[in-house]
């Protein structure tokens, strides 16, 4: 069985919550990244900050500020005024299935994972997409036409779809047992 500490990112980008709303969308646009786990100064997880929570706090282009005053005002707001805190975390012993459920059914797009209450990495909506196309691609591979359908009809009862063009190159993190599994 796969385990979230098996697919989520680690290390991960956060910041401490006295960091100001500048670092928090300097790092996102630096690293392309949506959602950044705040922890207090011993790592502890304490908040989440989502691009959209930016987004939030940004004085509108409609007000014309320029690129510096903007900066300059992001610089003076402490994270930890605008981070999130009502966050589901998971333990990264916790199975990948039960955190996928959790991000399906709640409409997630990450969990911070945790291992004794600090931050040990992130599980994203890209994560599992990764997941999804080195899966697919085993079985483009080694998977005969009707075990290849069986799987689509039931990918599809959950209402997903896939699309050929998708491919991962990287598939050395999965274990070999998962992908035999399906053949």
């Amino acid at each position: 069985m796969m385990k979230v500490k098996d697919l989520m990112t680690s290390p991960v980008f956060s910041l401490k919550e006295n960091d100001s709303l500048h670092n928090a969308r300097s790092l996102m646009d630096l690293q392309r990244i949506r959602h950044i786990p705040i922890v207090t100064v011993d790592n502890v997880f304490s908040g989440l900050v989502t691009h959209r929570d930016i987004l939030g706090a940004t004085i509108s282009r409609l007000a014309e500020l320029d690129p510096e005053t903007q900066k300059e005002i992001d610089s003076g707001i402490p994270i930890h005024e605008i981070m999130r805190t009502d966050i589901t975390s998971v333990e990264d012993e916790m199975s990948l299935k039960d955190a996928a459920q959790i991000l399906l059914n709640h409409k997630y797009g990450c969990l911070p994972v945790v291992h004794d209450g600090e931050l040990a990495g992130i599980l994203t909506e890209a994560d599992f997409l990764r997941l999804t196309i080195t899966l697919m691609d085993a079985l483009d591979e080694k998977a005969s036409p009707p075990l290849v359908f069986q799987i689509s009809k039931a990918v599809h009862k959950h209402g997903f779809s896939f699309s050929k063009s998708n491919t991962y190159e990287d598939s050395s993190f999965l274990p070999e047992d998962l992908v035999s599994s399906f053949l």
